[in-house]
Protein backbone atom coordinates (compact mmCIF):
# COMPACT_ATOMS: atom_id res chain seq x y z
CA UNK A 1 0.00 0.00 0.00
CA UNK A 2 1.34 3.42 -0.93
CA UNK A 3 2.11 5.78 1.98
CA UNK A 4 -0.95 7.30 3.58
CA UNK A 5 -3.42 6.20 0.90
CA UNK A 6 -5.97 5.59 3.65
CA UNK A 7 -8.87 7.53 2.13
CA UNK A 8 -8.40 5.95 -1.28
CA UNK A 9 -8.21 2.47 0.20
CA UNK A 10 -11.37 2.98 2.23
CA UNK A 11 -13.41 4.77 -0.47
CA UNK A 12 -13.79 7.85 1.70
CA UNK A 13 -12.20 9.62 -1.25
CA UNK A 14 -15.67 9.63 -2.82
CA UNK A 15 -16.58 12.36 -0.33
CA UNK A 16 -13.70 14.47 -1.58
CA UNK A 17 -14.87 14.05 -5.16
CA UNK A 18 -18.37 15.07 -4.08
CA UNK A 19 -16.93 18.17 -2.39
CA UNK A 20 -15.16 19.01 -5.65
CA UNK A 21 -18.45 18.82 -7.62
CA UNK A 22 -16.75 17.39 -10.69
CA UNK A 23 -19.04 17.04 -13.71
CA UNK A 24 -18.94 15.83 -17.30
CA UNK A 25 -16.91 18.14 -19.49
CA UNK A 26 -14.59 19.35 -16.74
CA UNK A 27 -10.83 19.62 -17.00
CA UNK A 28 -9.38 18.17 -13.79
CA UNK A 29 -5.87 18.20 -12.33
CA UNK A 30 -4.97 15.67 -9.63
CA UNK A 31 -1.85 16.96 -7.86
CA UNK A 32 0.14 14.25 -6.13
CA UNK A 33 -1.82 11.68 -8.15
CA UNK A 34 0.10 8.60 -7.01
CA UNK A 35 -0.59 5.70 -9.36
CA UNK A 36 -3.74 7.31 -10.71
CA UNK A 37 -6.54 5.80 -8.63
CA UNK A 38 -8.59 9.00 -8.33
CA UNK A 39 -8.42 9.80 -12.03
CA UNK A 40 -9.19 6.17 -12.90
CA UNK A 41 -12.42 6.55 -10.92
CA UNK A 42 -13.33 9.77 -12.74
CA UNK A 43 -12.43 8.23 -16.10
CA UNK A 44 -14.83 5.34 -15.46
CA UNK A 45 -17.74 7.42 -14.16
CA UNK A 46 -17.75 10.66 -16.20
CA UNK A 47 -17.91 11.55 -19.88
CA UNK A 48 -16.06 14.18 -21.91
CA UNK A 49 -13.55 14.88 -19.14
CA UNK A 50 -9.93 15.95 -19.56
CA UNK A 51 -7.93 14.41 -16.73
CA UNK A 52 -4.37 15.33 -15.82
CA UNK A 53 -2.25 13.87 -13.03
CA UNK A 54 1.10 15.09 -11.75
CA UNK A 55 3.39 13.31 -9.32
CA UNK A 56 6.86 13.98 -7.92
CA UNK A 57 7.69 10.26 -8.17
CA UNK A 58 8.45 9.57 -11.82
CA UNK A 59 7.91 5.83 -11.39
CA UNK A 60 4.38 6.32 -10.05
CA UNK A 61 3.49 8.73 -12.86
CA UNK A 62 4.76 6.21 -15.42
CA UNK A 63 2.77 3.40 -13.84
CA UNK A 64 -0.38 5.51 -13.82
CA UNK A 65 0.08 6.34 -17.50
CA UNK A 66 0.43 2.65 -18.33
CA UNK A 67 -2.63 1.55 -16.35
CA UNK A 68 -5.22 4.35 -16.62
CA UNK A 69 -6.31 4.38 -20.26
CA UNK A 70 -8.91 6.93 -21.40
CA UNK A 71 -12.42 5.78 -22.18
CA UNK A 72 -13.84 6.97 -25.52
CA UNK A 73 -14.46 10.71 -25.36
CA UNK A 74 -12.16 11.24 -22.39
CA UNK A 75 -8.53 12.39 -22.26
CA UNK A 76 -6.05 11.19 -19.62
CA UNK A 77 -2.50 12.47 -19.17
CA UNK A 78 0.10 11.88 -16.44
CA UNK A 79 3.29 13.89 -16.01
CA UNK A 80 6.26 13.83 -13.68
CA UNK A 81 6.57 17.15 -11.85
CA UNK A 82 6.26 19.30 -8.76
CA UNK A 83 2.78 20.28 -7.52
CA UNK A 84 4.26 23.53 -6.21
CA UNK A 85 5.61 24.39 -9.69
CA UNK A 86 2.90 23.19 -12.03
CA UNK A 87 3.99 22.81 -15.67
CA UNK A 88 0.65 24.01 -17.03
CA UNK A 89 -0.63 27.25 -18.55
CA UNK A 90 -2.83 29.58 -16.50
CA UNK A 91 -6.62 29.20 -16.30
CA UNK A 92 -6.85 25.77 -17.97
CA UNK A 93 -8.57 23.64 -15.29
CA UNK A 94 -12.05 23.59 -13.76
CA UNK A 95 -11.01 21.53 -10.74
CA UNK A 96 -7.76 20.84 -8.86
CA UNK A 97 -7.49 17.95 -6.39
CA UNK A 98 -4.91 17.08 -3.73
CA UNK A 99 -5.91 13.72 -2.24
CA UNK A 100 -3.86 12.65 0.79
CA UNK A 101 -0.72 14.45 -0.29
CA UNK A 102 -0.69 18.15 0.61
CA UNK A 103 1.02 17.42 3.94
CA UNK A 104 3.99 16.15 1.92
CA UNK A 105 4.28 19.34 -0.15
CA UNK A 106 7.07 21.68 0.98
CA UNK A 107 4.71 24.70 0.93
CA UNK A 108 0.92 24.73 1.07
CA UNK A 109 0.99 28.43 0.21
CA UNK A 110 2.98 27.88 -2.98
CA UNK A 111 0.66 25.03 -3.97
CA UNK A 112 -2.40 27.23 -3.38
CA UNK A 113 -0.89 29.97 -5.55
CA UNK A 114 -0.18 27.49 -8.31
CA UNK A 115 -3.62 25.90 -8.01
CA UNK A 116 -5.26 29.30 -8.28
CA UNK A 117 -3.12 30.18 -11.29
CA UNK A 118 -4.12 27.09 -13.28
CA UNK A 119 -7.80 27.26 -12.27
CA UNK A 120 -10.35 29.15 -14.28
CA UNK A 121 -12.39 31.72 -12.40
CA UNK A 122 -15.22 29.90 -10.71
CA UNK A 123 -13.10 26.77 -10.44
CA UNK A 124 -12.66 24.72 -7.30
CA UNK A 125 -9.82 23.21 -5.27
CA UNK A 126 -10.53 20.18 -3.08
CA UNK A 127 -8.11 18.45 -0.74
CA UNK A 128 -7.76 16.29 2.36
CA UNK A 129 -5.48 17.13 5.28
CA UNK A 130 -4.83 16.73 8.97
CA UNK A 131 -5.62 19.74 11.15
CA UNK A 132 -5.16 20.21 14.91
CA UNK A 133 -8.32 19.54 16.90
CA UNK A 134 -10.00 22.79 17.91
CA UNK A 135 -9.75 22.00 21.63
CA UNK A 136 -6.43 20.16 21.56
CA UNK A 137 -3.95 21.08 24.26
CA UNK A 138 -0.75 22.47 22.76
CA UNK A 139 1.91 19.79 22.75
CA UNK A 140 5.11 20.56 24.62
CA UNK A 141 8.09 19.48 22.49
CA UNK A 142 10.09 16.60 23.93
CA UNK A 143 12.85 14.40 22.46
CA UNK A 144 10.81 11.18 22.61
CA UNK A 145 7.86 12.67 20.70
CA UNK A 146 10.24 14.19 18.16
CA UNK A 147 11.87 10.80 17.61
CA UNK A 148 8.50 9.12 17.10
CA UNK A 149 7.56 11.81 14.57
CA UNK A 150 10.85 11.21 12.76
CA UNK A 151 10.18 7.48 12.55
CA UNK A 152 6.68 8.06 11.13
CA UNK A 153 8.17 10.41 8.54
CA UNK A 154 10.72 7.75 7.60
CA UNK A 155 7.90 5.36 6.69
CA UNK A 156 5.40 7.75 5.11
CA UNK A 157 7.65 10.54 3.85
CA UNK A 158 8.37 14.05 5.21
CA UNK A 159 5.30 15.86 6.52
CA UNK A 160 4.94 19.60 7.07
CA UNK A 161 3.24 21.12 10.13
CA UNK A 162 -0.54 20.91 10.08
CA UNK A 163 -2.38 24.25 9.78
CA UNK A 164 -5.46 25.04 11.83
CA UNK A 165 -8.81 25.55 10.11
CA UNK A 166 -8.52 29.31 10.75
CA UNK A 167 -5.08 29.27 9.13
CA UNK A 168 -6.57 27.51 6.12
CA UNK A 169 -9.27 30.19 5.87
CA UNK A 170 -6.59 32.89 6.02
CA UNK A 171 -4.48 31.11 3.40
CA UNK A 172 -7.52 30.86 1.15
CA UNK A 173 -8.26 34.59 1.42
CA UNK A 174 -4.66 35.48 0.65
CA UNK A 175 -4.47 33.28 -2.45
CA UNK A 176 -7.80 34.02 -4.13
CA UNK A 177 -10.00 31.30 -2.62
CA UNK A 178 -12.88 30.98 -0.19
CA UNK A 179 -13.61 27.88 1.93
CA UNK A 180 -16.91 26.30 0.89
CA UNK A 181 -16.75 22.77 2.36
CA UNK A 182 -15.38 21.50 5.68
CA UNK A 183 -16.09 17.78 6.08
CA UNK A 184 -14.56 16.10 9.13
CA UNK A 185 -14.21 12.44 8.15
CA UNK A 186 -12.37 11.40 11.33
CA UNK A 187 -15.30 9.52 12.98
CA UNK A 188 -15.70 7.21 10.00
CA UNK A 189 -12.00 6.91 9.34
CA UNK A 190 -10.67 5.86 12.75
CA UNK A 191 -12.50 2.49 13.04
CA UNK A 192 -11.17 1.53 9.61
CA UNK A 193 -7.54 1.64 10.72
CA UNK A 194 -7.93 -1.99 11.80
CA UNK A 195 -8.50 -2.89 8.14
CA UNK A 196 -5.50 -0.86 7.02
CA UNK A 197 -3.31 -2.48 9.68
CA UNK A 198 -4.30 -6.02 8.60
CA UNK A 199 -3.55 -5.22 4.96
CA UNK A 200 -0.11 -3.90 5.88
CA UNK A 201 0.63 -6.91 8.08
CA UNK A 202 -0.40 -9.33 5.32
CA UNK A 203 1.94 -7.46 3.00
CA UNK A 204 4.76 -7.95 5.49
CA UNK A 205 4.98 -4.25 6.30
CA UNK A 206 5.02 -4.34 10.09
CA UNK A 207 7.05 -1.12 10.04
CA UNK A 208 4.28 0.77 8.26
CA UNK A 209 1.64 -0.91 10.43
CA UNK A 210 3.39 0.54 13.48
CA UNK A 211 3.50 4.01 11.91
CA UNK A 212 -0.19 3.72 11.07
CA UNK A 213 -0.84 3.00 14.76
CA UNK A 214 0.85 6.30 15.61
CA UNK A 215 -1.42 8.23 13.25
CA UNK A 216 -4.51 6.44 14.57
CA UNK A 217 -3.54 7.32 18.16
CA UNK A 218 -3.33 11.02 17.26
CA UNK A 219 -6.86 10.87 15.85
CA UNK A 220 -8.34 8.75 18.64
CA UNK A 221 -6.88 11.07 21.29
CA UNK A 222 -8.39 14.03 19.40
CA UNK A 223 -5.04 15.70 19.02
CA UNK A 224 -5.75 16.08 15.31
CA UNK A 225 -8.63 15.64 12.86
CA UNK A 226 -8.75 14.50 9.25
CA UNK A 227 -10.83 16.75 7.05
CA UNK A 228 -11.90 17.28 3.46
CA UNK A 229 -11.81 20.92 2.41
CA UNK A 230 -13.10 22.58 -0.75
CA UNK A 231 -12.33 26.10 -1.92
CA UNK A 232 -13.93 28.25 -4.62
CA UNK A 233 -11.66 30.41 -6.77
CA UNK A 234 -13.01 33.90 -6.07
CA UNK A 235 -10.70 36.28 -7.92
Amino acid sequence: MAPLRILRALRTGDRLLAAASIAAGHAVLDAGCGIGGTLANLNETLAAVSLHGINIDERQAARAAAVVLPRPGNAVHFVHGDACRLPFASAVFDRVLAVECIFHFPSRRQFFREARRVLRRGGKLALSDFIPAADATPVTPDPQRAELARQVADKFGPMTAFPTLDEYRQLARETGFAVTVVDDVTPGLVPSFKVVRKLLQRAGREDMAWATDMIEAQLRQQVSRYVILAFDATT
